[in-house]
């Protein structure tokens, strides 16, 4: 091959050219370079971005305005949709994805936040609503969307975030029951609460409790004068409480627990301690003064009280050391040198658990936490305080000391743990002296075993709210079992509502006052579910832990029932006494008096002239002391029946001729009453074994009862009813009837349903008393019904049966035997004749 020969001009044009070609190759080369340069930061500016997008509490999409898909979505987005919706289109995401208004309608699509920054280009801020899923969880949301332009100022794609308001919509919750709250606190607070006016001198507000405790209306505290409100104020607080007073009322100054005395409306002086705020307008001039006073009257009197016990327990001192997050001793008080003879230089900046090992023997090391300084180490973020009870070490002299030691966490704000405190109590003549309650154990028990009050230690049992609920049976003595009849081995460690017990809510609330105070109480109550009255102590068992409490009784049902006996005794005796004193003394004035009339005629000799006035003044006489007789016969046997020496004199007679004989006396002088009396009987004959006269001293006041209380042209029935086992005897008017309340003590003792004594008819309250005890005495049963202004029936029911050594005795003669009991017996009726 032959080389061609360039000439000077060729070979400059070549030269030129590769300079060229050259020139454009660099060029290209520069351009590769700097293009996977802006590659390379780019990739990195997206990772970064990337990055960033997850790492924002906010749901973030991003839409792509061509294509209408999903070309980016961060991880709280797909949290919050619960499908990755990355290279889905709009409208799939929409088919899954319900938007509703916080009403729960369905939001508009054109009002949405994305499609109007597709459709328009603009930005949409802050809009509420409700994302439902596809599975159906319903999210509240707060969406905010922005378009993203190209040079052009066309849309290429929309950014969308997306806010979880569940948190803010709980929180709008909490507000309106945080307002709720306060107002019920202010409403129910035990502080006196106001807000006062500054302009018009009125109060806005005022707490019921400030009400109570002073006894004033908010109408007389507006209507105060400040002389008036001054002159409350107690001498020696005038000054002061002035000055602040009037500085506050000018919006200059707030002040907190000024204390002082103020004379509330009953005239005591009570100690307030107050506290004043001024409450300024938005542009920070005050326009109101709120007060809170609370009532320390009490506070003021405990503390003057202990003001003696305070400055000597101000000299006793825990021990205290204090260690840093390394277990260093950073710090050691007076108490803690004088204890275990030590200086503080030579304790501050040492390790407090090597320090303390030598110390101690090894039973106490091992109680103790440093020992398990490991598990403390793995345990800070959770342990919070503990307590060891007992521990035996040394002192620098080599005294043994017995101690109690309390620990707790100290933790900076942010909660990072930053070492330990103890507190260490010298408790080595507490300790022995425990020892020796051990030993005396068997004695206490001895003791709790043998004494004769039953004795039970429970444990109160309270809800949430600290409110008692249940107690425990922990333990019982003996006693406890003879004195309720409970057997301890079924009650032991089981609650009172697991045994079914029915107690009152009383036991509940007495058990829980003093499980939370530690006051003991002393009191006398029923239980019915055990039926038995009981003298019950309660005490506080374990003050320091737990809530247990002693309780220690005396069954004293038989003497409250006793006690209640006795009650009835004196009151039944104090009605008797004011009965029978008007019945001795009605008779005896009538007597008087016509003794007195009589005695007159007999001195002027009047004896013929007035013969009529003297035989009406004979009768009266006659008739009230027949009234006296019959009250001293029924005082006389109604003491027989309580003594049990009444007796029966049984003889088998036909009681329907007996109560017919007695009918039949009677008629005469019912007739002159205008009454009419009706005998009736289902058999003729009924032979039974009966005590005659009772029966008539029955039957006469059961009769002599129904005349009392009928008014003229009334009727009286008396029916003698045979039954198969009985014999019924009813007496029934149609009179004025008695009131269905006193239906139940008509037959006690000196019971009168009018006790006036402008009653229409005598009474003592006996007859009706006696006539009940002379039908139980057969045996048999006494009973009445009753309708108001329509009248009574009595009815008397005795066995029928008779004296199988006796022979039928017969029946006394009508009239003649009878008429001087009835005289007795109808006594108490106005105008016997």
């Amino acid at each position: 091959m032959t080389e061609k020969i360039l000439s000077k001009d060729e070979l400059i044009d070549e030269i030129n050219i590769l300079k060229i070609q050259n020139a454009d190759l660099k060029k290209e080369l520069n351009f590769y370079k700097e293009n996977n340069k802006i590659k390379e930061n780019y990739q990195i500016d997206y990772i970064h971005i990337e990055a960033i997008l997850d790492a924002i509490p906010s749901a973030v999409v991003i839409v792509n305005a061509v294509e209408g898909k999903f070309t980016y979505l961060n991880k709280r987005a797909v949290d919050l949709y619960g499908i990755n919706y990355l290279g889905f289109d709009l409208d799939s995401h929409i088919a899954k994805v319900k938007a509703l208004a916080l009403d729960g309608t369905p939001y508009p699509l054109d009002e949405m936040p994305i499609s109007y920054s597709l459709k328009y280009g603009q930005q949409v801020r802050n809009k509420y609503m409700i994302i439902e899923r596809a599975d159906g969880i319903q999210i509240p949301v707060m969406v905010s969307s922005s378009p993203i332009f190209n040079d052009k100022g066309t849309v290429t794609s929309v950014i969308v975030t997306f806010e979880d308001v569940t948190g803010l919509k709980l929180v709008e919750k909490a507000l309106k029951e945080s307002e709720e709250m306060m107002k019920s606190i202010l409403e129910n607070s035990c502080d006196c609460i106001s807000m006062y006016d500054l302009k018009t001198g009125k109060y806005l507000y005022i707490s019921p409790s400030k009400v109570e405790m002073t006894g004033f209306t908010v109408d007389e505290f507006n209507n105060f004068t400040a002389e008036e409100s001054y002159e409350r104020m107690h001498p020696n607080d005038r000054d002061n409480f002035t000055k602040l007073h009037e500085l506050s009322l000018t919006g200059i100054e707030d002040f907190e627990y000024d204390k002082f005395r103020w004379k509330i409306k009953n005239g005591e002086y009570r100690w307030y301690e107050d506290r004043r705020k001024i409450v300024r307008d938005k542009d920070g001039q005050p326009y109101a003064l709120v007060a809170i006073s609370r009532d320390i009257t009490e506070q003021i009197e405990y503390e003057n009280k202990l003001a003696l016990q305070g400055k000597i327990l101000s000299n006793v001192n825990d021990a205290i050391i204090v260690l840093d997050e390394f277990e260093r001793i950073t710090y050691c008080n007076k108490a803690y040198v004088e204890l275990f003879g030590w200086e503080e230089q030579e304790l501050v900046g040492n390790q407090f658990f090597d320090f303390g090992k030598g110390y101690a023997d090894e039973y106490s090391k091992a109680k103790l936490l440093w020992t398990l300084d490991e598990r403390l180490n793995a345990e800070r973020s959770t342990y919070a305080e503990s307590h060891w009870d007992a521990i035996k070490c040394y002192t620098k002299d080599g005294t043994e000391k017995i101690i109690d030691i309390s620990g707790a966490i100290i933790k900076d704000s942010e909660g990072e743990y930053k070492g330990l405190i103890y507190s260490i109590r010298d408790v080595s003549e507490k300790y022995e002296y425990q020892l020796e309650l051990i030993k005396s154990e068997e004695k206490y028990r001895y003791l709790y075993n043998s004494i004769d009050e039953g004795l039970a230690i429970i444990e109160v049992i309270f809800d949430e709210k600290n409110k008692p609920v249940d107690f425990r049976y922990i333990e019982l003595n003996p006693a406890y079992e003879k004195q309720t009849g409970l057997v301890n081995e079924k009650i032991l460690g089981k609650t009172a509502k697991e045994l079914k017990f029915d107690f009152d809510d009383f036991w509940y609330e007495t058990y829980s006052k003093v499980a939370l105070t530690g006051e003991s109480i002393r009191f006398v109550n029923e239980e019915k579910s055990l039926n038995m009255w009981a003298d019950v102590y309660v005490f506080k068992i374990d003050l320091e832990k737990g809530n247990k409490v002693g309780v220690l009784f005396n069954n004293i049902t038989e003497k409250v029932l006793h006690n209640q006996k006795l009650e009835e005794l004196i009151k039944m005796q104090d009605e008797l006494y004011v009965n029978v004193s008007h019945e001795l003394k009605t008779p005896l004035n009538v007597i008087f008096s016509a003794n007195q009339l009589m005695d007159i005629y007999l001195k002027n000799n009047q004896m013929e002239t007035e013969r009529d006035k003297l035989i009406n003044y004979n009768y009266s006489i006659k008739q009230n002391c027949y009234r006296l007789t019959r009250l001293i016969n029924n005082i006389v046997d109604l003491s027989k029946s309580n003594s049990g020496i009444l007796m029966l004199n049984l003889v088998n007679v036909d009681i329907v001729e007996v109560i017919k004989n007695i009918v039949q006396s009677v008629s005469e002088y019912i007739k002159s009453k205008k009454l009419r009396i009706i005998f009736d009987t289902n058999v003729e004959e009924k032979i039974i074994a009966c005590d005659p006269d009772k029966i008539e001293r029955v039957m006469l006041n059961l009769i002599s009862n129904a005349i009392k209380f009928s008014k003229p042209n009334c009727e009286i029935s008396i029916n003698v009813i045979c039954k198969e086992n009985t014999v019924e005897i009813s007496v029934k008017d149609t009179g004025t009837g008695i009131e269905k309340q006193n239906l139940d003590y008509i037959f006690n003792k000196f019971y009168q349903e009018n006790k006036s004594l402008s009653r229409n008819a005598e009474g003592n309250g006996i007859g009706l008393a006696l006539t009940k005890s002379f039908v139980e005495q057969h045996g048999g049963i006494i009973s009445v019904e009753s309708e108001v202004n329509k009248g009574s029936i009595f009815k008397v029911e005795i066995p029928a049966r008779t004296m199988e050594s006796q022979e039928l005795r017969e029946v006394p003669n009508p009239y003649r035997d009878k008429i001087e009991t009835i005289k007795i017996e109808f006594s108490d009726i106005y105008s016997f004749s």
